[in-house]
Order: structure tokens, then C-alpha cells, then sequence
């Protein structure tokens, strides 16, 4: 405080702009400088509101805001797959007035900005420093579908944004946003039902009622659905307990094979029926049978099932990939039928057959 009888400064600094002390001189020039703002108050600022004095801040580049950012909803669940993102995310930005070549830098923290990282422009990683690199426009940030990568399952981040307009131009940081990532997750679901899906109650079983030298398909289909957020996709697989099916009077199977009912003396196995599959374009992903379950050759010609576990169907986007060496996908509500197919021969013994076949999924993380 500076008092005299006639006036009374509180708080501030003032600056004439030139001082004589700091002369710079040559034979070529003669510079009179200054350090320091032209007037500096601390009750400028407060949590709520900065003001900006000095002729710097009227380059400086308008703060900008985080408009979206997610890992769950709707949309992030058709990128990531069923359940959202466990280790990805997405934002968006408002520009709030700044010109279309403004440069943005995306500040992220796990721990509620104690400490703070950054966003890497070439490969979208969280990275523990900064350079000119990570600076990106608008579009660039926002071209792809998710635009933050490397997170950490079940971890809630936030995010703020600062922008760039040329040197010297950097904004201060924007509010903060945030949004917590899901866990893992594979969905599968066996129900029992006739052409129309219907959600059925535990224990499952199905009757094919008599089963002869003619190929009985059972009355109901072994619905599965699917789904799954495992960035390389999902399998179902499947395996029963006898091989075939199993005659417990006379110890004797009818053996499963992959084989054509129409021509074998018997047999037993599973037939997916294609016309059944959700869904029926990627979003993001699709759901495809394994070839020996779908052979093009004859509607009777069945895969065959055994005590070891086998793939049945898979989460495959790309139209020429199959589930034996394609690239799996996320999935949002995969659905698939299969049929269950017999034939029994003359030497059979009368009676009744049975098998216990099971149905497992693993993620590709």
C-alpha cells in the first residue's frame, strides 16, 4: 500500500511501460524494455473468473469446451462393442469462437488432476509429457471413432482442453469432463425355442422324439446369443459328453461327425442356420459360423461334436474372414440358430439316447 495525503493505491502494481534502467543499445538500434504486465491485480482472479489485462492476452486463443465424452452410452457402445469401452474413449470439442486452424491439446488425469497427462497426437496414448506433436485441430481430433486410447478398465478420467493459435497463444484450460471406463465383458445367453426366438428358463432340454433311418431334426433351435466389448471379438464354443449319443442300456453311440445325414448310415451332429444371424450388417461386428457347421453342400451335412471343445460361431466383421484364421470384432447382439440333426441305423439298439452338450465363450482382450 502507497499512501499519501491526497490518494491511497490497494493491492496493484503500475508499470510505465519504459524504464530507462533497461536500455539495450548498438551501433543499429536502441531498445527501451519493460518486465512485467502494464497493471497486476490479484483480485483479478478467483476460482469463478480470470481477467486478463495487458495487450498478450489479446492474442491469446479462446478457451475452448469439452462437448462430449464418453465410454459407454449408445454410441460408444456400437464402436467398442457390448457393455462400451474398457480401454478406450471419445470426446469432442466446441471451439467457442476460435478460427478453424486453432490447435488443441487434451490434458487427462485419473486421479482428479494431481496428476496430469496428455493425449499423444500420432497414436492417441495417454503420455506422461507433451510436444508440439499433440497439438491437433478440431478434425483431426475428431475423425476418429474413438480418439483416446491406453485407459485402464474401471477407472473414472477426466479431461480438459487448452488451445493453440500461434506462438505465445495458448489458453488457459477448460472445464473438465469426465467418464469411467467399463470392465471386460462377454455376454452369452442359450435359450430353447421353435423358429421364433423366445427367452427360456434353465434347465434347457430338447426332445427329438423317434429317431430313425430318416434324419430327424429337433423340433427347436439351440438359440445363442452373443455379445462382447473384447477388442479382438469372441467364440462360442462347444463340446458334449459322450460324442454322439449315448445308449446307456447297451453301451453303444451313435457317433457325431461332420458328415452328409442324406448319404451316412447314421449320424449326429449341428447344422447353424445363417437365415437366423443378428445382425445383419456390422454394428460393429457380426456373427459368423465356423465352416464345418455351415457346409454349402446339402442342408443335412452336420458338423460333429465330441468331448473336446471346438468353435461353433465367432464375432467376424469382414465378409471373406472366417473363424478358423479371420480377425475378430466387438459385438452388439449377435444372435444365431442351430439345429440338431440324427439318424439312426437298422443295427441300432430300440431305446432311448441322450447327450449333454455344452456351450462356453471366450474373449480375445
Amino acid at each position: 500500500m502507497t499512501s499519501e495525503s491526497g490518494y491511497e493505491i490497494v493491492h496493484s502494481t503500475i508499470n510505465a511501460g519504459g524504464d530507462d534502467d533497461q536500455v539495450s543499445t548498438s551501433a543499429d538500434y536502441r531498445l527501451f524494455d519493460s518486465l512485467g504486465a502494464s497493471l497486476n491485480d490479484i483480485r483479478f482472479e478467483s476460482e469463478n473468473y480470470a481477467l486478463g489485462i495487458g495487450t498478450g492476452y489479446t492474442f491469446m486463443a479462446e478457451v475452448p469446451t469439452v462437448s462430449y465424452f464418453q465410454t459407454d452410452d449408445a454410441t460408444m457402445e456400437a464402436l467398442c462393442g457390448d457393455g462400451g469401452c474398457y480401454d478406450r474413449a471419445r470426446f469432442e470439442l466446441n471451439a467457442n469462437g476460435n478460427p478453424s486452424g486453432t490447435l488443441y491439446l487434451v490434458e487427462i488425469s485419473s486421479d482428479d488432476w494431481t496428476t496430469v497427462q496428455y493425449i499423444d497426437g500420432p497414436t492417441r496414448q495417454v503420455v506422461p509429457e507433451k510436444d508440439i506433436n499433440d497439438y491437433l485441430s478440431e478434425t483431426s481430433w475428431e475423425t476418429e471413432g474413438t480418439n483416446i486410447a491406453g485407459l485402464k478398465a474401471g477407472t473414472e478420467y477426466h479431461i480438459r482442453l487448452r488451445a493453440l493459435n500461434g506462438d505465445f497463444t495458448e489458453s488457459s484450460p477448460s472445464t473438465d469432463a469426465s467418464a469411467t471406463t467399463v470392465y471386460p465383458y462377454v455376454y452369452l445367453a442359450v435359450n430353447i425355442s421353435g423358429d421364433t426366438w423366445q427367452d427360456t428358463d434353465p434347465p434347457h432340454t430338447i426332445d427329438m422324439g423317434k429317431i430313425s433311418q430318416s434324419i430327424s431334426t429337433a423340433p427347436d433351435y439351440v438359440w445363442i446369443d452373443l455379445g462382447t466389448n473384447a477388442v479382438s471379438g469372441a467364440t462360442v464354443n462347444v463340446f458334449d459328453q459322450h460324442s454322439g449319443l449315448y445308449h446307456s442300456e447297451s453301451a453303444s453311440t451313435i457317433e457325431s461327425l461332420d458328415e452328409n445325414l442324406a448319404t451316412a448310415s447314421d449320424g449326429y451332429g449341428l447344422r447353424v442356420n445363417t437365415a437366423t444371424f443378428l445382425p445383419v450388417s456390422p454394428q460393429p461386428g457380426y456373427l459368423r459360423a465356423q465352416s464345418r457347421f455351415i457346409d454349402p453342400s446339402g442342408t443335412d451335412v452336420v458338423g460333429g461334436i465330441n468331448t473336446s471343445s471346438a468353435v461353433i460361431l465367432c464375432s467376424i466383421s469382414d465378409a471373406g474372414e472366417n473363424c478358423d484364421s479371420g480377425t475378430g470384432h466387438p459385438l452388439v447382439g449377435g444372435r444365431g440358430a442351430i439345429w440338431i440333426k440324427a439318424k439312426s441305423g437298422a443295427a441300432q439298439a430300440s431305446g432311448e439316447y441322450q447327450d449333454v452338450i455344452t456351450f462356453s465363450s471366450i474373449g480375445t482382450f
